[in-house]
């Protein structure tokens, strides 16, 4: 690993030595969802901060359906929780929430539903692959 590197700094910062160049770093949703000129501000050492997850879940009971939109210059996306005892839905547009998956006391039921016997089971898969993807710059 490079100690000068995104990464080198990160891990030189996290370690407890002093920083004599901070890290600034973006998360990655933001680099993935804003327009900028990522390649030029990560090549004047901008880093990147990748979320992943490290539990990998199954909810029998549940099935998500996501279907996105274009309407007015933005991009709807409306998520529904499908279940035996019903479904829910929640609706996005661009980055506000216009509504909510829980709409009414009945709406529990379903909830409790798409979350009964949710099995977990750890895994670094994700990691490993966003880490090799991120290399010296995050």
């Amino acid at each position: 690993m490079d100690p000068t590197s995104v990464r080198g700094r990160f891990e030189r910062a996290f370690s407890g030595e002093p920083v004599d160049r901070p890290v600034y770093a973006a998360y990655d949703w933001f680099v993935k969802n804003r327009a900028a000129d990522w390649p030029w501000l990560f090549a004047l050492g901008l880093g990147q901060i990748a979320h992943v997850d490290l539990v990998r879940v199954e909810r029998p009971h549940l099935e998500i359906v996501e279907r996105r939109e274009p309407a007015a210059g933005r991009t709807v996306r409306t998520t529904r929780w499908i279940t035996d005892r019903g479904e829910l839905e929640e609706t996005f547009e661009g980055e506000w929430q216009r509504s909510y998956l829980v709409k009414s006391p009945a709406d529990y039921r379903v909830l409790h539903r798409a979350f009964e016997d949710t099995r977990y089971e750890a895994t670094d898969e994700l990691f490993l692959e966003s880490e090799a993807a991120l290399g010296e710059g995050g």
